[in-house]
């Protein structure tokens, strides 16, 4: 007995997050992440968790995203997930932000928004105890 018709395709799997800054990768090591997906027919649902990792790289003064999901998004379809929670070293974690995906894209943006206008927090610091993740569904 499963919850979706037999016929609809079920899958579930890991992904690898990259995160970026502009172009720049930020390497992780140490502490715990998890990065899993479920996919039922064309809606996917994507997570990422870390805790007490290190980050590592340069940084630069452009927005942050989050490349290597599993499936690229569909066409015309917008969307938006949770707040994307980060902590430790650096003052991204000043405001909260949330996930968008773009269509057509393989791209999580991180995104934060005043009364007027969208901005795209950039990536400040990095080092030893740092915190976070988000969960966005999206289709494909």
């Amino acid at each position: 007995n499963t919850p979706y018709d037999s016929g609809t395709e079920y899958e579930e799997g890991t992904w690898t997050p990259v995160l970026k800054s502009g172009s720049t990768t930020i390497t992780r090591s140490g502490g715990n992440e998890s990065a899993t997906y479920t996919r039922i027919g064309n809606m996917v649902t994507i997570q990422w968790s870390f805790r007490d990792i290190t980050t590592a790289g340069s940084f630069e003064n452009a927005a942050t995203t989050v490349t290597g999901l599993p499936f690229t998004s569909a066409t015309a379809k917008l969307a938006h997930g949770s707040v994307f929670s980060i902590y430790g070293n650096t003052s991204f974690s000043a405001i909260p932000h949330f996930t968008r995906i773009n269509n057509g894209t393989t791209v999580v943006d991180v995104e934060s928004q005043s009364a007027t206008t969208y901005g795209s927090p950039e990536i400040d610091a990095v080092g030893s105890g740092t915190y976070g993740g988000f969960q966005i569904t999206y289709w494909i």
